[in-house]
């Protein structure tokens, strides 16, 4: 079973689940049951984007294919959106003799494609035939989403779906902009952690500083809120690196700048990181309620620019010590800084612990067997933005 969204009610997994049930029963197949049942549910993926062998739970299963002799999908766009993961899939299958089998196929009715005899070319055939009218359909579906989220954007005060901006959640649209949809309004929770942050940059600290202490505080950082506040688990992938997640993510300095520099909290729009404007060039809002006035906003920003450190002076870093020293305390990578000074300009690597928003095990002031027992071998660090 597979949804591309959680909510997706017409497509939900029970009836899924049922309609596999239906022809495994008319087939002969069977899927265990108990603690041997052989299931893979993955909610929340999309196949036009990740590969029947990238899915958490479906990927699982095609790594060990001694264990079963077929594949049971409702239909076809449940297992693939895109001929070359059809091609992978039929080349899998093919390999370890299985046999591949549809629910409900093209017309409604079940379909089979049984590679367990490597002589036929005919189930390769069809299954390509039909892998190209999913492919085509997921692109057509994807047009009308475009236009419609291109549309969306456009209206004001209207949200489109998905994770709100930091500072944010959805409310019912008010009833002086006709009750239609959703807009947003400010995030009494977030809010409050944005206005720690920014007390506390005022008062001079730095923002890795102010991220070390939120992750002390375990306070979700802007990935892990909104599933937080959905009842989700925390943690996830990590941008488009393949097979590598977290458990929870945390809170350096570049997330605090990317949140306090981000327009939608005077209430813009946005889209790929610009405000989205009207016909007249005009900002289009989000809210009734922004988070901050223009005026604080302002002052936030130019916060940052007095701090920040030209990148000239970390030109060095793409040297080839990069990626290989690392501390012998929290094993987090080193980075070379040169300081200037009124003698000379001395070259001085430093870890990088607080760029991920965690303190060096050095700094807690522990004896050498408790650094021992908590260093962590992370060694991830975000390589765009380490000092603060």
């Amino acid at each position: 079973m597979r949804l591309s969204v959680l909510t997706d009610e017409t497509t939900s997994p029970e009836r899924q689940r049922e309609a596999d049930d239906v022809a495994a029963a008319a087939l002969g197949i069977s899927f265990g049951e108990g603690d041997q049942l052989r299931e893979a549910v993955d909610l929340d993926v999309s196949a036009s984007k990740i590969s029947p062998f990238d899915r958490p739970q479906l990927g699982q299963w095609l790594a060990k294919p001694d264990e079963f002799e077929a594949l049971v999908f409702w239909r076809f766009d449940r297992a693939i959106r895109s001929m070359a993961d059809m091609h992978e899939l039929a080349k899998w299958a093919k390999e370890h003799r299985k046999m591949l089998v549809f629910a409900e196929g093209v017309g409604g009715g079940r379909m089979e494609f049984d590679f367990r005899n490597p002589v036929s070319v005919a189930a390769e055939l069809m299954t390509m035939l039909f892998a190209f009218a999913a492919q085509v359909e997921a692109q057509s579906i994807s047009d009308r989403v475009a236009g419609a989220m291109g549309a969306i954007r456009k209206m004001p005060l209207r949200w489109r779906g998905g994770r709100p901006a930091y500072g944010y959640m959805p409310a019912p649209m008010p009833k002086e902009h006709g009750e239609f949809g959703k807009t947003l309004v400010p995030d009494p929770d977030a809010v409050q952690v944005i206005e720690r942050i920014v007390t506390e940059m005022l008062a001079g600290r730095a923002a890795s500083a102010i991220a070390v202490d939120l992750n002390r505080d375990d306070v979700s950082s802007p990935r892990d809120h909104w599933a937080v506040k959905n009842e989700r688990t925390r943690g996830g992938r990590v941008g488009s690196v393949k097979g590598l997640t977290r458990t929870e993510f945390k809170w350096t300095s570049t997330v605090i700048r990317n949140v306090l520099t981000n327009p939608a909290l005077i209430g813009w729009k946005t889209h790929k990181g610009q405000p989205v404007r009207d016909a007249a060039g005009i900002p289009v809002l989000m809210t009734e309620q922004p988070v901050m006035t223009r005026a604080e906003f302002d002052a936030v920003h130019a916060l940052f620019v007095s701090r920040s450190i030209k990148k000239a002076e970390r030109s060095d870093t793409s040297a080839l010590q990069k990626g290989v020293i690392h501390c012998d305390e929290c094993k987090a990578r080193m980075y070379l800084r040169r300081q200037a000074s009124k003698s000379n300009t001395a070259a001085v690597y430093r870890c990088s612990s607080k760029a991920r928003g965690i303190p060096c095990i050095r700094e807690l002031g522990l004896s050498p067997s408790a650094r021992t027992a908590i260093a962590s071998p992370e060694t991830d660090a975000d390589d765009s933005d380490v000092w603060d």
